[in-house]
């Protein structure tokens, strides 16, 4: 192995690192804000616990707003500032990602304001969540140029669906919203994971392209 790789070698395993420490942080940052929320609703509405029927109506949507927004731009955010050699167009990135998870919010509203049961809420809180964690990183990875979009497309893809699995089979759809809401920094520890050994296969198997 000549000096040149042994140092990009190195230089990709510290990004590795970085990326899922910059995408969990967020994640963990966008929670913890959405915690605060359900406390100052507890705190206003004199709540002395947090159960799923506590949540429901304005209460619930008003959080999973705060925690995709705030989780999603966070995690993008901090994954653009420690990792500036990839992705270079922080700004745009950022913007993609601010409109993408406005317009994902307004579309899943109408689903929202239509349900009639916990779960089914839940269900559609967890497939909003999952659309606007994927759609988020996959507009970084695009922004990143045309060497990372088709790595990114697939390793994005490969993690939502181990995600919805997992998400699945720990129930989540029928369990109460905490699960919801703290399943949000595993969905974006898992992404850079995934989206990271995807873009590597992928450069090992077009070696000879992107040297």
């Amino acid at each position: 192995m000549t000096m040149q790789s042994k140092k990009e070698n190195t230089h990709s395993i510290g990004n590795f690192f970085t990326d899922i420490a910059s995408c969990t942080a967020g994640g963990l940052l966008g929670t913890v804000i959405a915690l605060f929320a359900m406390v100052a609703i507890m705190y206003l509405n004199s709540m002395n616990s947090l159960t799923s029927a506590d949540f429901s109506g304005s209460s619930l949507l008003i959080i999973l707003f705060i925690l995709s927004f705030s989780s999603n731009f966070s995690a993008v955010y901090f994954l653009t500032k420690y990792n500036k050699k990839k992705y270079v167009y922080t700004k745009q990135t950022l913007q993609a990602v601010f409109f993408l998870n406005i317009f994902l919010f307004i579309t899943v509203l109408p689903f929202y304001l239509l349900s009639s049961t916990q779960s089914f809420t839940l269900t559609i809180a967890g497939i909003h969540l999952f659309l606007s964690a994927s759609g988020s990183a996959l507009f970084a990875e695009i922004f990143a140029g045309v060497k990372y979009a088709i790595g990114g497309v697939i390793g994005v893809t490969l993690s939502q669906t181990l995600l919805i699995l997992i998400y699945i089979g720990i129930g989540a759809p029928s369990s109460n919203t905490m699960v919801t809401v703290l399943f949000t920094p595993f969905i974006w520890m898992m992404l850079p994971i995934v989206i990271l050994a995807t873009e590597q296969l992928y450069f090992a198997f077009n070696s000879k392209i992107f040297k």
